[in-house]
C-alpha cells in the first residue's frame, strides 16, 4: 500500500507540475504580447 502511495502521490506531484508551468508560460506570452 506505501508504494501504491508513493506512486499517487508522484502522479499528483507531476500533473500539478505540468499544469502551474503551462499557466506560467501562457501568462509569459500574454505578457510579452502586450
Amino acid at each position: 500500500m506505501d508504494s501504491a502511495r508513493a506512486l499517487i502521490a508522484r502522479g499528483w506531484g507531476v500533473s500539478l507540475v505540468s499544469r502551474c508551468l503551462r499557466v506560467s508560460r501562457a501568462q509569459l506570452h500574454v505578457i510579452l504580447r502586450r
